[in-house]
């Protein structure tokens, strides 16, 4: 068994111990299309796990929707995450939160398409040609 797939079965196990006094939120229906409401915060942070917006800034849950996103970048799919939330309930503030020594500094497009290419050589022809619009900063 992969080390992946342990790291995996141990947050199951988490989960279910959390079950007992798991108490879910409210139903969207409540928030849904209320335009009375003074406007969510919405944020894209980076997908990096050393770099949580729920530790850095002390969230609460259902204080701020998070968007986590390679490179704390707002590109086409981020923009449509937004626009499909912002008919869900009113967007009141967005907030892009990037940080120092990000991985997304580091690559390219081309890298990207080689190490795809090479980790999966079945899927090369799926990212030939791909843009990520990523590039070295550094």
């Amino acid at each position: 068994m992969s080390e992946a797939v342990t790291k995996f079965q141990a947050l199951i196990e988490r989960s279910r111990k959390r079950l007992p006094t798991y108490q879910p939120p409210p139903q969207m229906k409540l928030f849904a299309h209320n335009d009375s409401h003074p406007g969510w915060i919405f944020m894209a942070a980076c997908a990096d796990s050393r770099v949580d917006p729920t530790h850095i800034f002390q969230l609460e849950c259902r204080e701020v929707n998070v968007i986590r996103v390679a490179g704390g970048r707002i590109r086409d799919d981020t923009s449509k995450s937004l626009e499909i939330m912002g008919t869900m309930v009113p967007i009141g503030l967005v907030v892009v939160v990037q940080h120092t020594d990000c991985g997304g500094l580091f690559t390219a497009d081309d890298e990207i398409r080689k190490r795809v290419s090479a980790r999966n050589p079945e899927c090369a022809h799926l990212v030939k040609d791909s843009v990520w619009d990523t590039s070295k900063e550094w």
